[in-house]
């Protein structure tokens, strides 16, 4: 009994007589406490469904695979740089990102469009 009584926190621990859950450290991307996990769950929660997700990192991004569904035209206005246009082939303004990527496989001026539009020197 006497080394039970000695370090009493870690006895108890060791005992199960503890009811709250030990919480990990919020360096390991755990919350501290109810309220911490209540406001993340609160931000998690803001999009709820998978659609409404994507319609925001569409909106807020320019990355070439989130924005599949604009066509070159937009992505271009949103995205690059105007001299993008001096180079970009015509031919593929009005169509989607998605049907430029399918499309570079097989047409030289689709491969074009694609590392125009992915080139790091037209982004605004």
């Amino acid at each position: 009994m006497r080394n039970f009584l000695t370090k009493p926190l870690a006895s108890l621990v060791s005992a199960g007589m503890i009811l709250l859950p030990i919480v990990a450290s919020s360096a390991y991307g755990v919350a501290n406490t109810y309220t911490d996990y209540q406001k993340s769950s609160n931000i998690n929660n803001a999009a709820s469904t998978t659609g409404e997700l994507q319609a925001q990192a569409g909106a807020n991004n320019c990355f070439y695979y989130d924005n599949l569904d604009l066509t070159a035209n937009e992505f271009i206005s949103k995205c690059c740089k105007g001299s993008i246009r001096q180079r970009f082939p015509g031919q593929f303004l009005t169509t989607t990102l998605e049907f430029i990527d399918t499309a570079r496989a097989i047409d030289r001026d689709a491969k074009t469009a694609y590392k125009l539009l992915n080139d790091g020197r037209f982004r605004k």
